[in-house]
């Protein structure tokens, strides 16, 4: 069916009268597109980064957004990116990323510690840190907004909890895709969703941690 394993997000798209699914699958880091009468399948495997320790990343796709005809784009978790993929031609179009920092007015305290910015030290307390884990996706005529959940790590047990950092919501032109994004620290924790509200404006839903 093209459904693969772990689908974490499905957009239905009416295209010349038939209706198409579009799904991407964290298990398998792929992205489909489902012909819903036919049940035929395409897709593209969005493939694993080298870590700086050898390790293999995936990409780990979370949610998706129907771009025009066959394109969409793709937050990608575990590279800390959003792709921009044709999946009639099956290939990648290109990857919105930045390597903007951000500077907190304090210190932020972390759950526990840790290496968040993977130079082998670790660490309690942050004021500077990359966005991380983007999930929440809105395109627009102009603007496609990214929400960053900030998470780093998961709970291990009672005594050492999940870590995260401050949430951010990254804003890139559609004009100039290769420009560097706005960015906004949000006042809560952990963005999940970013929807668009019947004024036109952006609405992001934090669960908190």
């Amino acid at each position: 069916s093209g459904v693969g394993y772990v689908p974490n997000d499905l957009l239905v798209v009416e295209d010349n009268q038939q209706l198409f699914a579009f799904v991407v699958r964290s298990g398998d880091n792929a992205v489909s597109k489902i012909n819903l009468e036919t049940g035929e399948a395409s897709g593209v495997i969005i493939p694993e980064r080298m870590g700086l320790n050898g390790a293999k990343i995936p990409a780990n796709p979370w949610f998706l957004a129907h771009d025009t005809d066959q394109r969409v784009f793709v937050t990608a978790s575990g590279h800390d990116s959003v792709y921009w993929i044709d999946l009639e031609t099956e290939e990648i179009l290109g990857v919105l990323e930045s390597q903007q920092s951000l500077v907190l007015s304090e210190d932020f305290t972390l759950q526990r510690p840790y290496d968040v910015d993977r130079d082998g030290i670790l660490e309690t307390k942050v004021r500077a840190f990359q966005p991380r884990f983007p999930q929440g996706l809105l395109l627009t005529q102009d603007h496609i907004v990214v929400g960053y959940s900030g998470f780093v790590s998961p709970r291990l047990d009672a005594s050492r909890p999940a870590v995260y950092v401050p949430g951010v919501v990254r804003i890139w032109s559609r004009q100039d895709l290769n420009a560097e994004p706005a960015q906004i620290i949000l006042p809560y924790m952990n963005p999940q969703e970013v929807t668009l509200s019947s004024e036109g404006k952006a609405i992001v839903t934090c669960s908190g941690i």
